[in-house]
């Protein structure tokens, strides 16, 4: 049986150590490298820290550390993981800026070479 408080120190150290090296971003099978506990820990782990506002969720298996300035919105902003999970993936991908002419609101485009375009606002 795992000690919870132990495990969620771990937790915290690792997203910590991530944030230290300028990521805002991490896989699960990074994390479970890391902290070589068992996949119903892990996920348990990631349930509470989502509950407590400390990650999102970007995509099955990838997780966002939101710092205390992105906590409002729910979302570190895409430029600052779109690199790291691009890499998980092993996708090419190019990333471009465009304005509206009406609104002049930013858009970011993503393009991953493949059929579609993800564009994020």
């Amino acid at each position: 049986m795992i000690n919870r408080s132990v495990f969620a120190i771990n937790l915290d150290q690792f997203l910590i150590e991530i944030r230290s090296v300028g990521r805002h971003s991490f896989g699960v099978d990074e994390l479970k490298k890391a902290l070589k506990v068992s996949d119903k820990a892990i996920y348990q782990a990631l349930y509470r820290a989502k509950s407590k506002e400390k990650l999102a969720k970007i995509r099955k298996g990838y997780y966002a550390i939101l710092s205390p300035e992105y906590i409002k919105q729910g979302m570190v902003p895409a430029t600052l993981f779109i690199d790291d999970l691009m890499r998980m993936l092993h996708r090419k991908y190019y990333m471009g800026l465009i304005s509206g002419v009406l609104n002049q609101k930013w858009k970011l485009i993503i393009n991953t070479s493949i059929d579609a375009d993800i564009w994020l606002r």
